[in-house]
């Protein structure tokens, strides 16, 4: 019987042709202090392709390849595996087969994630290995947060400034679009805000975040720069690794209590300290939010809803921390009961209470500022106050977004699976 000899990653590549020694050595050093897994360091760095890193993986592991574009994954398979567990672990479901269900995943050598999947599926792995970008861009995809129509509108981009290359398409909100990019000439990656020219919204949002450009807001994404190619404008903001908030509400439905109660107090700590500085809080919504690792992150993409309008423009007019007030209990309504305005979910007393006061009709018995708001939202436990199955039955939903800590210096460099928060409120 013949032994597998073990064989590391490098030395396979090695033996590819795939990296150099020198390329190798850049990426151990990094890894030493960023714990990442080699694979992802070297691609990140482009010095291998990630076809290369995923074949190698499979020869080190000895399961198949599979190229995930040629697959179409099964309805009945991707229902065994929530959106949340298939972005935190990094697997997606295939089909089911009498063998049991056939699962992609870019690292087959984590035991325990495969026994976690194994458990939540209910039956036995036919494990394949898949290059950890376009996984979890298909994870994303068939999950349902990106949307499929507005990734069409991508074909035809318009012409970025020189400086920046390899843009990607990743979400249209009314008349701004929005791209990954990289900036070569500080050699660092952004995403590109694209808006015509004319649109004055864009530049009132642009404005709104002035002040977190100069003094870094925590929970609010600086503007590096803003620039007039002359039919659009480009606004450069650090890239944003996260999900939108606005997919997260379409493909997953509403929050529980725990995370609409904790996205909302985020944004609107956030808020208050933008307005502090100067700026206006104003002018968030689902659109403008990301859910990163480390937490929530406003970018300045899209101009308000139509159902975010006050209906004392006037008095709001002389009032900025009373209207951020009112958009926040806007938020929070959308949190709770989703994009569809289903307003039929029982939610505690307390919760009811706040949601009313920010969004009374008369305005001066509204909240004054976004930090009331917060510190209305952080004055309950709400684990206390909420069933477990508020949404659909699935406990750790709960978990989702409670108690975060966010490190501004980890925000845009962490990977975009904010699930990783379900494991934090785990060992909490």
């Amino acid at each position: 019987m013949s032994v597998r000899t073990y064989r590391r990653l490098g030395e396979l590549l090695l033996d590819r042709g795939a990296v150099t020694y020198l390329d190798l050595s850049i990426a151990l050093a990094d890894q030493k202090v960023s714990k990442k897994r080699l694979g992802a360091i070297l691609i990140e760095r482009g010095f291998t392709q990630e076809e290369e890193v995923a074949a190698c993986v499979a020869q080190q592991s000895g399961f198949p390849l599979i190229d995930l574009n040629e697959v179409t994954p099964q309805a009945d398979a991707l229902r065994l595996l929530p959106a949340e567990y298939a972005l935190e672990l990094s697997a997606m479901p295939i089909e089911l087969t009498d063998s049991g269900l056939v699962i992609a995943v870019s690292n087959p050598t984590d035991n325990a994630s495969l026994d976690q999947i194994a458990t939540l599926a209910e039956c036995s792995l036919v494990v394949q290995v898949a290059g950890p970008i376009t996984l979890e861009r298909m994870i994303r995809r068939v999950y349902g947060l990106i949307d499929e129509a507005e990734a069409d509108t991508f074909v035809e981009q318009p012409m970025a400034p020189k400086r920046y290359i390899d843009l990607t398409g990743r979400y249209r909100c009314g008349s701004t679009s929005v791209f990954d990019a990289t900036d070569t000439v500080l050699d660092r990656p952004v995403t590109l805000m694209c808006t015509p020219t004319g649109d004055k919204t864009a530049d009132e949002m642009r404005r709104a975040v002035k002040a977190a450009s100069l003094g870094m807001v925590t929970g609010v994404s600086p503007i590096y720069d803003s620039v007039n190619t002359g039919v659009y404008r480009w606004t450069v903001v650090p890239m944003i690794h996260g999900d939108c908030l606005e997919a997260v509400l379409r493909a997953m439905g509403p929050r529980s209590i725990i995370q609409a109660a904790e996205i909302v107090a985020q944004v609107a700590e956030a808020m208050d300290a933008l307005e502090r500085l100067g700026g206006h809080g104003s002018w968030v919504c689902p659109r403008n939010i990301f859910l990163t690792s480390s937490g929530v992150v406003a970018v300045p993409v899209s101009s308000l809803p139509s159902h975010y309008v006050s209906p004392s423009p006037e008095y709001d007019a002389t009032h900025p921390g009373a209207a951020t007030a009112y958009v926040m209990g806007c938020l929070l309504r959308e949190c709770l009961f989703g994009t569809g305005g289903r307003h039929d979910r029982s939610i505690p007393t307390a919760m009811r209470t706040i949601l009313e006061t920010a969004l009374e009709i008369q305005p001066r018995d509204r909240y004054g500022s976004p930090i009331e708001v917060a510190s209305a939202l952080r004055s309950f436990n709400w684990q206390a106050l909420s069933e477990p199955t508020a949404v659909d039955g699935d406990v750790h939903r709960e978990r989702l977004l409670h108690s975060l800590d966010i490190n501004q210096k980890d925000l845009y460099q962490k990977p975009s699976l904010f699930d990783r928060m379900i494991k934090k409120n785990r060992a909490a």
